[in-house]
């Protein structure tokens, strides 16, 4: 039984030890692909000790910060010269409770790449206790382009803004079935807040005039049934009592079997040329009317031109008859005129001179 123990245990050796080069295999092979994964990875990813220096960091860590990242300090080379006091001051809290204000959250941070440019980044941290202490791992993403394309859409957007609130347009997005999406501009249009306010066809008609509500109603029906919108001139009643008259263009847009998907436009307030237009056409009727008030009296001046004569004794006229007529006479038949008699002071003050003499020869 001896004789045969010592090869039985032998074997038993040799199929361990087989299995445990298996398994060292095994983990070189997924230790390869581990470090394959992570050097793949666009982000950086780094492993910082209790004491704030890196003992780990992937291949893009190594690009970004440089070959000898590994033994420098956390904070000294990635935060802002502005902030490290600050993050000196809070990694102490993590160094005894692996808490902090980043552990455990994602936060959009300013950093500096290994050439000094400030770049924004994205940084997700969580702690591990190990025998030496809390260390931290992190995930770090340059966003500097994302946060450059947001703060050009923002100001695209600002601009935007300002230029409909300059031009008095607003815009707005609908699916043609529940809430509509409007600009600010077309809120502060209609008189109402977005906060308040939930713009649907159903709650656009109650701002509508009633007199043009079906008109919007017509509208929107063309529009779901995947008709060509046309402009569309209506009346608003505002919150306030005041009323506005307001321009509206939509677009239906369809899909590829021609349904309709949504519609999406422009509404511009147009009050005051509209009441323009309507002062200048109720200024053309007047003007219509007092030309026309004009020419009818016109027809009926009876005018005297060229040279008349006269006698120079009794100042008779003579017509193109040949007819003598006295200066009253005629100037009634050939105008307008009407003669009421008196007499001037100087006719008046011989006539009297004249009755005064009559008078002092009948006595």
């Amino acid at each position: 039984m001896k004789g045969n123990t010592l090869p039985n245990t032998n074997e038993q050796l040799q199929r361990e030890l087989a299995e445990s080069k298996k398994l060292e295999q095994e983990l070189l092979d997924l230790s390869s692909r581990q470090e394959a994964i992570l050097a793949a990875v666009p982000e950086l990813i780094m492993e910082v000790d209790n004491h704030n220096i890196y003992t780990w960091a992937n291949q893009t860590g190594f690009a970004f910060f440089g070959d000898d990242v590994i033994g420098q300090n956390l904070h000294d080379l990635i935060a802002l010269v502005r902030f490290r006091p600050a993050y000196h001051t809070a990694f102490r809290k993590f160094q005894q409770t692996g808490q902090g204000s980043a552990v455990g959250k994602i936060l959009d941070l300013e950093a500096l790449r290994k050439d000094g440019q400030e770049i924004s980044v994205q940084l997700s941290l969580s702690a591990v206790q190990t025998n030496d202490g809390w260390h931290a791992l992190g995930l770090i993403r340059d966003i500097t382009e994302r946060k450059r394309g947001e703060d050009l859409l923002r100001e695209k957007e600002r601009l935007l803004s300002e230029s409909q609130r300059l031009g008095h347009i607003g815009s707005f997005f609908s699916e043609l079935s529940g809430p509509m999406q409007w600009s600010d501009e077309l809120y502060r249009l209609h008189g109402v807040s977005p906060e308040t306010f939930t713009p649907s066809l159903e709650s656009l008609l109650e701002l509508i005039h009633p007199d043009d509500r079906q008109s919007m109603q017509d509208l929107f029906a063309a529009s779901a049934a995947g008709e060509k919108s046309s402009a569309l001139e209506f009346r608003i009643n505002r919150p306030d009592g005041t009323m506005r008259y307001v321009r509206a263009l939509g677009e239906v847009v369809l899909d590829s079997e021609n349904r309709p998907i949504y519609m999406a436009g422009t509404v511009q307030d147009i009050t005051e040329s509209k009441l323009a237009e309507e002062e200048s056409l109720r200024y053309s009727a007047e003007l219509e009317k007092k030309n026309k008030e004009l020419l009818d009296a016109l027809a009926n001046v009876k005018q005297l031109t060229g040279m008349l004569p006269i006698c120079a004794s009794c100042k008779k006229i003579r017509d193109d008859k040949g007819y003598w007529s006295a200066v009253e006479s005629y100037i009634g038949k050939h105008s307008e005129a009407e003669f009421s008699h008196g007499l001037c002071p100087e006719c008046e003050k011989k006539a009297y001179e004249d009755l005064k003499k009559l008078l002092k020869e009948d006595t």
